[in-house]
């Protein structure tokens, strides 16, 4: 019983973690917005010059592939600004992107 307790603990704080959007210190500070784009649900931290955007529903393999399209379009939607060419940078849960503003 003790191994079933601590294996469940252990996959409820994993749970917990992912679905957590934390940004990188240097936008600790930054505005915070929460949206949808399509079947993602992403979190966007945003400076005057870049932005950070994080993946924060489960995505499956369909889903993968739309994530950081999803995630660019997310940026600029709340930044109103547009996401400079060939300055993303990431993965399917976290990009980093410039801004021209």
């Amino acid at each position: 019983m003790n191994k079933f307790f601590t294996l469940w603990a252990c996959g409820a704080t994993v749970a917990l973690l992912t679905a957590c959007a934390s940004p990188s210190p240097e936008y600790m500070r930054a505005p915070r917005q929460e949206l949808v784009v399509g079947p993602h649900e992403i979190t966007v931290f945003y400076l005057p010059d870049r932005a950070q955007a994080v993946r924060t529903s489960f995505a499956g393999k369909a889903e993968k592939k739309t994530a950081i399209a999803a995630m660019v379009v997310a940026i600029e939607q709340v930044s109103r600004c547009k996401v400079r060419r060939n300055s993303v940078k990431g993965d399917v849960s976290l990009i980093n992107v410039r801004l021209k503003c």
